[in-house]
């Protein structure tokens, strides 16, 4: 079972997870490779050549994976605005499926580093934060219609060793031309609707929503979350492209 640091929830196609606690105003960016620190050497991108065509599905590059580029993203947190990074890289394949490390930088690092993996039926999250998870979250499906819905269903642990049930639905509610400081972008549109509960002695319910902008070729293009933090007062959370 994982443990976090922040509560936490799943959002959207790309099963990006934002805590609920204000980002810190410190920026970090991710420790490199070094003798006495084996696990964090920098990764290194394998041949992308060599990840076969059935895999380069709708949600493929919906999400982005075929842009290597590193993206820029305005962080808004309650009309606090800072910048940090985030980009895929092809890891390698296995087992017939082809794998990718998200990394993000500056902002983007509450977010932390997560593993995608892309199977013939769509993409899946498989690590949150360098963490496994117990089961691979469904992140978009293959075959990105209008119309198509899939449940999210995770048991999380929170630092207080608390289990944090996190429950929701995402789906595709249609395609919108949106502009950004990055340019104009064709998207399809991503909602996610669900709670949080943490199984302590208060069981609290939070609810949690979101929605969600992605460009084929680009990925994600715009992302927002609303939610109650610890304080019952409202968060919300809002990530731009800025610049690719």
């Amino acid at each position: 079972m994982r443990r976090f640091s922040t509560l936490i929830t799943v959002l959207t196609i790309a099963g990006l997870l934002i805590g609920c606690n204000p980002p810190a105003t410190k920026t970090n960016t991710p420790p490199k490779g070094n003798a006495e620190n084996p696990e964090a050497q920098a990764v290194t991108a394998a041949d992308p050549s060599t990840i076969p065509d059935n895999l380069k599905h709708e949600a493929f590059h919906y999400y982005g994976l075929d842009a290597a580029q590193e993206m820029t993203y305005d962080f808004d947190y309650n009309g606090s605005i800072r910048q940090g990074t985030q980009k895929a890289t092809f890891l390698g394949m296995k087992d017939g499926k082809a794998e990718f490390k998200i990394e993000r930088t500056d902002a983007l690092t509450i977010m932390g580093t997560d593993k995608i993996e892309v199977a013939e039926d769509g993409l899946y999250l498989t690590e949150l934060k360098q963490q496994p998870l117990e089961k691979a979250v469904i992140a978009l499906p293959a075959k990105v219609e209008i119309g198509a819905s899939w449940p999210v269903d995770q048991k999380l642990l929170n630092t207080d060793g608390n289990d944090v049930l996190s429950k929701a639905v995402q789906k595709v509610v249609g395609q919108e031309k949106i502009k950004t400081p990055a340019g104009e972008f064709d998207c399809i549109v991503v909602t996610m609707e669900g709670t949080l509960t943490i199984q302590d002695e208060k069981k609290k319910e939070t609810p949690v929503s979101g929605k969600a902008w992605y460009a084929a070729g680009v990925g994600t293009v715009k992302l927002s979350i609303q939610s109650t933090g610890p304080d019952g007062k409202p968060v919300s959370y809002t990530i731009t492209l800025a610049k690719k």
